[in-house]
């Protein structure tokens, strides 16, 4: 089994090798343009990470544990992140992909299929959380003046922890599997919304931030983590790799070593189920996971399938001659996107993360800031919805033109121009995102304290930022679809998916330094500034919107052609 490992493993090695080599200009200048990047978003997460413990640490008696007790917290985030990351991934990559089918076409073992595609999945959960987590341990590391062994160890001990992380997120899938899959929809949506929305609640209610006054905010804070005792548990993971960085950080290298041992003998103890379940019941659950539950009930109770009188082809002409080409090609993604699993459970985690983060704004009191703070609060927060929102572009958006696949060639012969798809996936997209981020707007900013003329100028902002990132998403996803990928995840993490999120961040900063210059110059002032911002914004989101689309509408008459 481990030689057919390896021999999978050489093939995709010499695949990612071949690929490297027929890199031509443009793609190599796509590969700079993602790593400098990628260097970019480590030294921003170096620089924050080492602003805020230097702040903390420089409090006596409390500052030292208060960090300890936030690196815990961190882990925790990582461990929930990574978890749900490889749960979503490890469905699609395992049990739906064509290339596992393939593969199964061939004499190879289904545990030594498993394998592979449990490696894959791991990988695409865990290599971006990698790049922002070093630098958080390294700027730790810095503040407490460790010796150099300690970023050898805790840069082993996160690659380590993020594997315990994607295993258990994929444990958790096959569990699932086994469990749910004679469920009904009612019943998995009713499960979901209890193991992740019962969590998220017991976290919000540990919040105590009513008591702060502006003079003992870091005891409230004190309070807040120090409530949260599972990530003082020594059964908790977050736990384990927590005190072996401490140790490390300390030069204690018994502890360090042992707690290491701990991280280490628990990941491990997962290859030998991981073993049983690929020879025994992968291949089992494989073919169900392809069957429809509905095709699946009604061959076992020995009735066809027949499809209501109201859903038949009658009532979806009508829809086409409505609409004309839009609404068709809408009601083809939107049913396209219906009928896959991992498409629906990821953007099902998606809205459920927005909601939790809008409801812990309910907890941030609006009497104790400064107006400086105020407005800090105020871009800080319209930041953080674009970027939610960029993420959702760079997810579910950009693969959109991949995903047509094989078949692109039935788009291909429908009586429109390949300039009006590009524009279709970017009105979808708009009428979605545009929807979510009024929606998650208005909320955050009337929890937050604003109304009047900032929230209009918020709506204003979210507009302009979910125009240009749902024009970046379509005209970057026709520019360099991946057609023969059938993964939306792998789609969304190659070069093309991540030259994108770095593009849409970078517009995001930029959008968003535009409406805050008339409040940090001195001239001309906000009330001249402002109306003068909102005028380069929008010009700025018409540039970018239409060289985006560009881009992509010339992109793809060539790869039609």
């Amino acid at each position: 089994m481990m030689g057919q490992v390896q021999a999978l493993l050489t093939l995709r090695r010499r695949s990612l090798r071949n690929r490297a080599r027929e890199l031509r200009r443009d793609g190599l200048a796509k590969l700079a343009f993602v790593a400098v990047g990628l260097c970019g978003v480590s030294l921003v997460a170096y620089g924050v990470a080492f602003w805020c413990f230097r702040f903390i640490e420089g409090f006596p008696a409390i500052g030292a544990p208060l960090n300890e007790r936030l690196l815990a917290l961190f882990f925790l985030i990582l461990l929930v992140m990574v978890g749900l990351s490889t749960a979503v991934i490890s469905y699609t990559t395992l049990f739906l992909a064509a290339e596992t089918e393939f593969l199964f076409q061939n004499p190879v073992q289904p545990r030594s299929i498993f394998f592979l595609k449990l490696i894959e999945s791991v990988g695409f959960s865990t290599w971006a959380t990698m790049i922002v987590g070093l630098p958080v341990l390294a700027a730790f590391g810095h503040v407490r003046h460790a010796p150099l062994l300690y970023y050898v160890e805790a840069a082993s001990a996160l690659a380590v922890f993020l594997t315990f992380c994607g295993f258990l997120g994929a444990g958790l899938t096959f569990l699932l599997i086994e469990i749910v899959r004679r469920w009904s929809a009612r019943k998995v949506m009713v499960a979901a919304v209890f193991l992740v929305g019962l969590p998220a609640w017991l976290f919000l209610r540990s919040f105590d931030f009513a008591g702060l006054n502006g003079r003992d905010n870091l005891q409230v804070l004190d309070r807040f983590v120090a409530g949260l005792t599972t990530l003082k548990s020594p059964f908790f993971p977050g736990q384990w790799i927590a005190s072996l960085v401490v140790s490390a950080s300390t030069g204690n290298r018994s502890e360090a070593a042992f707690q290491g041992c701990v991280l280490l003998a628990n990941t491990l103890i997962f290859l030998p189920l991981f073993a049983a379940y690929g020879r025994w019941r992968y291949s089992f659950s494989w073919l169900r996971a392809r069957d429809p539950f509905v095709s699946a009930r009604a061959s076992a109770a020995g009735a066809p399938v027949a499809e209501p009188e109201s859903r038949r082809t009658p009532h979806r002409r009508d829809v086409f001659s409505i609409g004309g080409p839009t609404a068709s090609l809408f009601f083809k993604d939107l049913l396209t996107f219906v009928r896959d699993p991992a498409q629906i459970s990821q953007f099902l985690l998606f809205l459920l993360l927005l909601a939790v983060y809008i409801a812990s704004l309910l907890q941030i009191p609006r009497d104790v800031f400064t107006e400086n703070w105020r407005r800090a609060i105020y871009f800080s927060n319209l930041g953080a919805i674009s970027l939610i929102l960029s993420s959702f572009t760079s997810r579910f958006l950009f693969p959109l033109i991949s995903l047509e696949g094989k078949s692109f060639w039935i788009v291909g012969l429908a009586p429109i121009e390949r300039a009006f798809l590009v524009r279709q996936k970017a009105l979808l997209g708009a009428a979605v995102i545009l929807t979510l981020g009024f929606l998650a707007a208005v909320l955050s900013n009337l929890f937050l304290g604003f109304g009047g003329g900032q929230l209009l100028g918020a709506l204003y902002t979210v507009a302009l930022a979910g125009i240009c990132l749902t024009s970046l998403a379509s005209g970057l996803g026709a520019a360099y679809p991946s057609v023969g990928e059938d993964n939306p995840a792998r789609i969304a993490v190659g070069l093309g998916g991540t030259l994108n999120f770095f593009a849409s961040g970078a517009a995001v900063l930029i959008l968003l330094a535009i409406e805050c210059l008339p409040f940090i110059l001195p001239w001309p002032g906000p009330e001249e500034g402002v109306p003068l911002a909102h005028l380069v914004a929008l010009t700025f989101t018409g540039v970018v919107s239409w060289a985006a689309l560009r881009i992509g509408q010339r992109s793809l008459l060539k790869l039609e052609s």
